[in-house]
């Protein structure tokens, strides 16, 4: 499964609340996906992020059922 995970991003507090950055990390953001030619991403935010959560909802995104995520071992 080839996907892109959408991480967080930290800003220099120099920086933070500046408009025009903000707007540039998720023009960049969303370059990757594109070249790739997808046409979704993953990104999480959990209990405690509310500021991630914010973003993710005000780009669009759309919370999933609770999922449970498990690595698999593949022995040796």
């Amino acid at each position: 499964l080839l996907t892109t995970h959408f991480e967080g991003l930290w800003i220099d507090p120099e920086y933070r609340g500046n408009a025009a950055v903000v707007r540039s990390l998720i023009r960049e953001l969303y370059e990757v996906p594109r070249s790739r030619s997808e046409h979704w991403a993953f990104a999480t935010a959990g209990e405690d992020n509310v500021r991630m959560d914010s973003v993710c909802r005000r780009l669009g995104g759309r919370q999933m059922p609770p999922v449970k995520f498990y690595v698999m071992p593949l022995g040796d």
